[in-house]
């Protein structure tokens, strides 16, 4: 019981960890002085909302709401669906 308790609060830290990282990269993404990649703070915003969105998946079915947690997975994929799309066509336009 102890040991699941400290593995669920080192997995929500690494996670948070991970997603502040995502925000900032956001944030000086946009507020730099080249617009020209003012859409790759979207993109990683997107990144930090997955992230987000498995850590709730996680939390749910820790819980026991599979229902839930299959919503949580599904809005997760649609975003990092996103983020494959942008990629595809960022990188094979250039």
């Amino acid at each position: 019981m102890f040991n699941q308790k400290k593995r669920r609060k080192g997995f929500s830290i690494i996670v948070n960890f991970i997603c502040a990282l995502l925000i900032i990269g956001a944030i000086q993404m946009t507020f730099d002085e080249s617009y020209q990649n003012n859409h790759l703070g979207g993109i990683f915003i997107l990144g930090a909302y997955v992230v987000l969105s498995l850590k709730h998946m996680m939390k749910d079915l820790w819980n026991g709401n599979k229902k839930s947690a299959g919503l949580n997975i599904l809005f997760g994929i649609l975003a990092l669906g996103i983020i494959v799309w942008w990629a595809f066509k960022h990188f094979l336009s250039i």
